[in-house]
């Protein structure tokens, strides 16, 4: 089962640093971000999955830029959750916010 997300995407320029400042739009993690056409390749992966039946799987763009990352960085499934839980620029192309990033990670 696949339940869409929808909610503000929101842009680098508005992501949340807790010590201030903004993230760069120079940022190699921003520029691949800004290239993935994310909401037709979501409409592909969310035909993938039968409606109503089984558990719901990741949101789209969470999979997906996991796995950019992972085969970036060449990182095992381990090193990856502690990549992520460390960058902010990360969190940034994931979308997610700082106050959700173990809850995402951990809950299944």
């Amino acid at each position: 089962m696949y339940r869409r997300e929808h909610c503000y995407q929101l842009s680098f320029e508005d992501f949340f640093l807790p010590f201030g400042g903004k993230l760069s739009g120079d940022n190699r993690w921003i520029k691949l971000a800004e290239l993935v056409p994310w909401d037709e390749l979501e409409d592909d992966y969310a035909a993938q999955f039968c409606n109503g039946f089984g558990a719901p799987a990741k949101p789209f763009r969470m999979a997906l830029g996991a796995l950019i990352i992972k085969a970036r960085l060449g990182l095992t499934n381990e090193e990856l959750v502690e990549q992520i839980k460390e960058t902010l620029t990360s969190n940034s192309s994931l979308a997610w916010r700082p106050s959700n990033i173990r809850h995402r990670l951990t809950h299944r």
